[in-house]
């Protein structure tokens, strides 16, 4: 069913981009160790990803 199709290749991008994110956030703290402003994002962002799933 082509419905159900797109329904989970958006289920799969939402996923890929939440990653994603999670990874360039990670990869700000620790560019931007002394900042933080940095930490705080990070681990913003962290907690949004862990209480979506």
């Amino acid at each position: 069913h082509p419905l159900t199709t797109i329904s989970l290749s958006i289920s799969f991008l939402t996923r890929f981009f939440h990653f994603s994110e999670i990874l360039f956030f990670r990869y700000m703290h620790k560019e931007a160790d002394a900042s933080e402003g940095a930490k705080a994002i990070a681990w913003k962002a962290q907690k949004r990803l862990c209480g979506r799933y």
